[in-house]
C-alpha cells in the first residue's frame, strides 16, 4: 500500500533526528516547536508547512541538496538550484576560491566537487599530482581526488599507509552517503573505490593499525624520499546553490620538517 506524504516525510524527519543523535524532546527544544507536534509529523498524523520542513532542517543541519528532497517528501517544490561550475552566476565564487588555492602554494590545495571532481588547484597540488602519477596518467584518475590516491593506477602504490588511508577515506565517504542517501553520484563513487584492490585489503586487516603512521596523516613515497601530510578542509557557510554547497578545499599541510623543505625547494626551482 502506497505511503502518505505525511508519512514519508515522517520517516525523513525521524531519519534525520536519530542521525542527530537528538530526541524529540531535544528537537523541540532547539526548534521551539512543541514535542507533540514533532511527535505528530513522523507518525504522519500531521502535515508540515513548506516553512516548517525548511524550518526543521535548518536545526538537523540538514545540507542543501537533501532538504529539497525532504521538501518533495512532503509534497513541496524544491526551493535551492543547481547551477553548473562554470555558470556566470558563480563567477565570484570561482575568483575567491581560486585566490584561495593560490594563497596556500607552495602546500598543495584544491576544491574539489560532492563527487570528489577537482574542480580548482593550484600549482603546488598540480606539481604534486605530477609526482605520484604516472607520466601519462588516466584523465578520470587524476582529475579526482580519490581515485588520485586509491585507484590502481593513480597513487596507490606510493602511499606507504594505503590501507589505513583507505579505510579513512572510505569511512569519510560513507559519511557522505549517509547524509546525503538520494545523490547517486556519492552512492556510485563508494561502490567504485570499495572494487580497489587497496580498500579490499584495508577491508581485510585493521587499516589504523597496519601502520605506525598516525591517525589522520598519509604519507608518499615519492623518487626515495617519504613525504606526510594531513588535509585540512574547508565548505562555503552561507551557501543557498547546490553546487557552492558542495564545494570543499582541501589543503595537504607537511606534517614534518623534511616535507615542508621538499615543498619548498620546488617552490623556488
Amino acid at each position: 500500500m502506497p505511503q502518505t506524504r505525511e508519512a514519508r516525510f515522517g520517516r525523513e524527519l525521524r531519519r534525520w533526528r536519530n542521525l542527530r543523535r537528538l530526541t524529540q524532546l531535544e528537537l523541540s527544544i532547539h526548534a521551539e516547536v512543541s514535542q507533540k507536534h514533532i511527535s505528530f509529523l513522523e507518525t504522519g498524523r500531521a502535515r508540515p508547512s513548506a516553512e516548517m520542513v525548511e524550518h526543521l532542517a535548518v536545526h538537523l543541519d540538514v545540507p542543501l541538496r537533501s532538504r529539497n528532497a525532504m521538501l518533495q517528501t512532503a509534497g513541496f517544490a524544491p526551493i535551492y538550484p543547481e547551477s553548473a561550475m562554470h555558470a556566470p552566476e558563480l563567477g565570484a565564487i570561482r575568483d575567491g576560491l581560486g585566490k584561495l588555492v593560490e594563497a596556500h602554494n607552495p602546500f598543495p590545495a584544491y576544491v574539489i566537487d560532492r563527487g570528489w571532481d577537482i574542480v580548482l588547484a593550484n600549482d603546488a597540488a598540480i606539481s604534486f599530482a605530477a609526482r605520484v602519477l604516472d607520466p601519462a596518467p588516466d584523465p578520470d584518475v587524476q582529475s579526482n581526488a580519490i581515485r588520485l590516491v586509491l585507484h590502481p593506477a593513480g597513487a596507490a602504490e606510493r602511499v606507504v599507509n594505503v590501507s589505513q588511508t583507505a579505510a579513512v577515506l572510505v569511512e569519510r565517504l560513507t559519511r557522505e552517503c549517509t547524509e546525503r542517501p538520494n545523490d547517486p553520484v556519492v552512492a556510485d563513487l563508494l561502490a567504485e573505490i570499495q572494487s580497489y584492490p587497496s580498500v579490499r585489503a584495508a577491508h581485510r586487516r585493521d587499516g589504523y593499525a597496519s601502520t605506525t603512521i598516525p591517525a589522520g596523516v598519509v604519507a608518499f613515497d615519492i623518487a626515495g624520499s617519504t613525504e606526510r601530510y594531513f588535509t585540512t578542509i574547508a565548505s562555503m557557510a552561507t551557501a543557498g546553490d547546490l553546487t557552492v554547497d558542495e564545494l570543499r578545499l582541501e589543503t595537504l599541510i607537511p606534517a614534518d620538517e623534511a616535507t615542508r623543505q621538499i615543498l619548498a625547494q620546488r617552490a623556488t626551482a
